[in-house]
């Protein structure tokens, strides 16, 4: 058992003039303690100290508060927290939807609820008694693009705060990307532009639109860290992903993508760079990619289109896997940390989906196509060219972001080119004649 003393103090920076009040035997649940203090009382400060407790442990205080028994008027009006007023980009790929607020003063007990899209708010909810809270979860869904007001009414015994104001937040965009290729490199976030994200969600920095979970609520979860002055941390500067060590439990940290529309008639080609950091003893990572059907671990169904479990490098590495969907329809992908307990760091940056047709695209009717060899190819590729092609035929060669990286051309139906100047990875080659177009992916090693 773990005692809490509450108590009164003249000088909260002189401990000699605490006097206690009462003596607390906290339980293993939050509990709701009432200490009365006497109403002569000239101390101004209000104390809780340690019970000088043996044991090694933690004690959790939360929700504090003190209340006039006297009073006569009714309370205050209330102060958002979230959405903040006229918040704008409100992310709603967050495993719910909050409204926070605080206690404006004036005691109190109990408040109510009005949202909606019209102002002012009685659409969605009108006059809800939401008891002795200050946080309510949205139980309508939200649309994106959309404004909406919401107002909270304090009430008492008195009656109801006058001149409540009524608050207004914008949802996000659509984030659904169906325009390949889809390029993210984490650069375009800033330190503290996580405004759209709770205070309880310990304002984790990713792009709106991805989906951070961490199912044990490490404290050391998918976030943006930026270069210092002192450790080179992304691939391409300024910005990328990380995420930390796990102490008693192994990682299961899930960092996924915005909805991707994809078709069975395409391959999605996804690479991205990761690395770790010293720590001065051995330490390794493991990172999985998944692909599913919804943002979150139960939904990564669809398959697994790469493993690490032995990462050491620290220097980037490029990763890479390929996903064809049976069906049509909106899938995610997840960046999975799952190291040992007591390891250290992962880092991600510069991720890109590239979709390429599953079979030859060519725009006259012709059953032949270019023959195109060593693949993978190291150092130089063979191309052979069906006579529809007639003999000539330009080449482009580009990455998976869709940057040219190698041209050339054919002037007749057997060439071979030199591409030593590729680094190893995936590609996507492209003969265009006059009337026919040829793409094919090509891996480099």
């Amino acid at each position: 058992d773990l005692d809490l003393i509450v108590g009164l103090m003249d000088d909260p920076y002189h401990a000699e003039s605490f006097v206690p009040v009462q003596t607390i035997s906290l339980s293993p649940e939050h509990t709701l303690y009432t200490i009365t203090f006497d109403a002569t009382n000239t101390k101004p400060y209000i104390a809780l100290k340690h019970g000088n407790n043996k044991k090694w442990t933690s004690m959790w205080i939360d929700d504090v508060a003190w209340t006039n028994p006297n009073i006569t008027t009714p309370p205050n009006p209330a102060i958002s927290l979230y959405p903040a007023n006229n918040a704008i980009n409100v992310d709603l790929n967050l495993p719910d939807n909050y409204l926070i607020w605080s206690n404006g003063g004036g005691n109190p007990t109990g408040y109510y609820l009005n949202l909606g899209t019209n102002n002012p708010p009685t659409n969605l909810v009108n006059m809800a008694n939401l008891g002795d809270t200050v946080v309510y979860r949205i139980m309508s869904e939200l649309n994106y693009s959309t404004k909406y007001y919401w107002q909270i009414i304090p009430f008492n015994n008195n009656g109801n705060a006058n001149n409540c104001p009524v608050w207004q937040f914008t949802t996000m965009s659509n984030p659904t990307i169906s325009q390949y290729p889809m390029v993210e490199n984490f650069d375009d976030l800033t330190y503290g532009s996580a405004f759209y994200y709770p205070p309880f969600l310990k304002g984790n920095i990713y792009p709106l639109g991805w989906t951070v979970l961490s199912p044990n609520n490490s404290s050391m979860q998918w976030t943006m860290i930026a270069n210092s002055d002192g450790s080179i941390n992304a691939h391409s500067a300024p910005n990328a992903m990380h995420m930390g060590w796990g102490f008693l439990e192994s990682m299961d940290e899930w960092l996924i993508s915005p909805p991707l529309v994809m078709s069975p008639d395409f391959a999605y080609d996804l690479s991205f760079f990761y690395k770790t950091a010293s720590l001065g003893i051995s330490t390794f990572e493991k990172m999985e990619v998944l692909v599913g059907t919804s943002p979150n671990p139960a939904g990564m169904t669809a398959g697994r289109i790469f493993n690490n479990a032995n990462i050491t490098n620290l220097d980037y590495e490029s990763g890479s896997g390929t996903f064809t969907p049976d069906t049509e329809g909106v899938y995610y992908i997840a960046f999975h940390g799952y190291s040992d307990a007591l390891q250290f760091l992962l880092f991600l940056d510069d991720v890109t989906i590239q979709k390429t047709p599953v079979t030859s695209t060519n725009n006259m009717i012709s059953q032949e196509n270019p023959v195109i060899y060593p693949n993978p190819a190291n150092g130089f590729i063979h191309i052979t060219l069906p006579e529809t092609m007639n003999g000539s035929a330009k080449l482009n060669i580009t990455d998976l972001s869709g940057r040219s990286v190698y041209s050339g051309q054919m002037n007749g139906t057997q060439q071979q080119f030199d591409i030593n100047g590729l680094n190893a990875g995936i590609y996507l080659l492209t003969l265009q004649s006059h009337n026919n177009q040829y793409q094919q992916k090509i891996v480099v090693r």
